[in-house]
């Protein structure tokens, strides 16, 4: 009777309480609460010690946003380029620098992100990260010849997340592999993101 109950409690397998790795040094998550609070810490990362005061436009995804900064820092007598990527570009001499972030500063407060973007995920937000991880990534990576990492319960990704901001992905240890040899999109698109953050406003 013990050999039998070894047996069958050896061929259960348990999911893992945590996919937080052992030197993770993280900590509970440190985002912005409210809008003002996102725009104080873009004038942090400028450098700005008193930026002029601008009014804010409707809340765009990153797309969009990167689409209107060029237009916007054109007006204040600034070349930016926006890239096949996503990413913007500018030069200017180190002496304007701190001219050319006041005026970046200035583009994004009237183009602002959308809040999903910058505050603590909720729980729908996290849902719909962990979907596109374990259905599309995964699947996309497969079809790649990659092998996706075992995914999680939703529970502990959500928890992995809340306590330490961990987290899990189908490419740990695959990263290079996965960057040279896949198309795979890391993050879901940003409506979907928009919609499970409104869904639960």
């Amino acid at each position: 009777m013990t050999a039998l109950l070894t047996l069958l409690s050896s061929g259960c397998s348990q999911e893992p309480e945590t996919t937080v790795p052992d030197d993770h040094d993280g900590s509970a998550i440190d985002a912005p609460e409210s809008q003002a609070e996102h725009f104080e810490r873009r004038q942090e990362f400028y450098g700005l010690g008193d930026p002029p005061e601008v009014s804010s436009g409707p809340v765009l995804s990153p797309e969009e946003q990167a689409q209107r900064i060029p237009d916007c820092m054109a007006e204040q007598g600034w070349t930016v380029d926006l890239y096949e990527d996503g990413s913007l570009g500018g030069s200017y001499h180190i002496d304007q620098e701190e001219h050319y972030n006041e005026a970046m500063y200035v583009c994004e407060v009237r183009n602002p992100l959308h809040p999903v973007f910058y505050e603590e995920m909720s729980s729908g937000v996290l849902e719909a990260e962990y979907r596109h991880l374990t259905e599309t990534v995964s699947k996309c990576m497969e079809d790649h010849g990659l092998e996706p990492n075992e995914a999680p319960s939703l529970e502990v990704f959500i928890d992995d997340y809340r306590n330490s901001g961990w987290q899990w992905n189908p490419y740990r240890g695959k990263e290079e592999q996965f960057l040279d040899n896949t198309d795979c999109e890391m993050r879901p698109p940003s409506d979907v993101l928009i919609d499970a953050y409104e869904q639960e406003s």
